[in-house]
């Protein structure tokens, strides 16, 4: 037989039950009794539940008070509604009054974010697109490019107007202020071409500036330039340092219009005409690409051209097999636009090769930056025997870059 509980100790419970609501009484008994029966054979003895018992009281009051929120709030509105509904004019102009406010705050709203917040596009960005690698067979649905990929896929002048390669690196800025980290980018040549970016100081990068003999260079964002140099021309020319080494600085990116998104400085590579052995290994998946395609191509056609040369050099040099090919490709008129867009995808049978999709530029497929670290030279090794590429409009923004 399960014991009781004291006498007193109900009794304290059920007199403060009373400011407890009606509806609520009930329950609320119940909860307080077991939680008292539970205190009595946790600890063995009966003293002092009465005192707990009295902290009931308290909670009652509490819960009284919360009621009466409650109702007082029901209460206006059946009111308000009840006014509303007598004086059915009025109501119809309050529903006007605030409909042309909320719709006066929207456009306002959407007027000064297209003018003021929003990257602008950069010229004709519906014809920018990425190239990318992918070998499903070894789990890997995209990852970077090699640079004989870069220059076979690229090398076709009637699908690629122009084409060029970076990569996603960190530097520590120091001169002029306190020490920052900076989101970068290194660039092969032809760059900012491909991309139509305009200098609203000095120059951009050149063909002279990869040369290793050349001094080395920076270009600034509009955004770093402004925050950090409070918008001064005459930073041109003047000398930043970059984990410690001198770069002299040659311009600045107009805002929106530097790739990948976030970066806030660019450097060129500095490979001169012959790039280095190890880049020049067709397992050496380390670079990111950006493409801008002829007037008269499309992000799909580009797809097919791409993934049939890659498949045609793998399986005759590196062995494949038959998969399943995707292709998919979203118009984009606007780089700025920070949303995602829906890809239209379809499935056709292809031989040999793996899938090709659509993404932006400098996107990995876990929407992380790729470094050409150890893991991407990993990824290329793994990638031998595949390397079958997709090319699709940068439509959606990147993530930041690997620390």
């Amino acid at each position: 037989m399960s014991p009781r509980l004291p006498r007193s100790t109900r009794l304290v419970i059920r007199i403060a039950s009373r400011l407890v609501p009606s509806w609520h009484r009930t329950a609320w008994v119940r909860r307080w009794e077991a939680e008292a029966l539970h205190r009595m054979e946790a600890k063995g003895t009966r003293r002092g539940l009465t005192r707990f018992a009295a902290g009931s009281l308290s909670h009652a009051i509490h819960v009284r008070k919360e009621e009466g929120m409650i109702r007082g709030f029901v209460g206006d509105l059946l009111f308000t509604i009840r006014s509303l509904l007598r004086r059915p004019a009025f109501l119809v102009l309050s529903l006007s009054t605030l409909a042309v406010g909320i719709g006066a705050v929207v456009m306002v709203f959407s007027v000064a974010e297209a003018a003021l917040l929003r990257d602008p596009p950069l010229p004709e960005a519906e014809r920018l697109v990425g190239v990318f690698s992918t070998n499903p067979a070894q789990g890997m649905d995209r990852f970077s490019v090699s640079y004989p990929d870069f220059r076979d896929w690229t090398g076709r002048n009637d699908l690629f107007e122009s084409a060029s390669m970076f990569t996603h690196m960190e530097r520590d800025l120091a001169g002029e202020g306190d020490p920052e980290r900076l989101i970068m980018a290194g660039v092969h040549l032809g760059f900012f071409e491909t991309l139509g970016s305009r200098a609203v100081a000095g120059r951009l990068l050149g063909a002279e500036d990869q040369s290793p003999s050349f001094e080395r260079v920076v270009v600034l964002s509009e955004g770093l330039w402004r925050r950090r140099f409070g918008g001064d021309p005459t930073v041109v020319g003047r000398t930043v340092r970059l984990d410690a080494v001198p770069h002299t600085v040659t311009g600045v990116v107009a805002a929106g219009e530097g790739w990948p998104r976030g970066a806030e400085a660019w450097i060129p590579l500095r490979w001169g005409t012959t790039p280095p052995d190890f880049v020049q290994r067709r397992s050496n998946h380390a670079w990111q690409v950006v493409a801008r395609l002829q007037p008269e191509v499309t992000p799909r056609q580009a797809s097919f051209q791409v993934a049939e040369m890659a498949r045609a050099w793998y399986s005759t040099n590196e062995g494949g097999g038959e998969q399943t090919v995707e292709a998919g490709s979203v118009p984009v008129a606007d780089h700025g636009r920070r949303r995602r867009a829906r890809a239209d995808r379809h499935g056709c049978r292809r031989a040999p090769g793996p899938p090709h999709r659509v993404h932006q530029p400098g996107e990995h497929p876990s929407g992380q930056r790729v470094d050409p670290g150890p893991g991407d030279r990993a990824a290329g090794r793994a990638g031998r025997g595949a390397g079958t590429p997709g090319v699709a409009p940068p439509w959606r923004e990147p993530g930041p870059g690997p620390g």
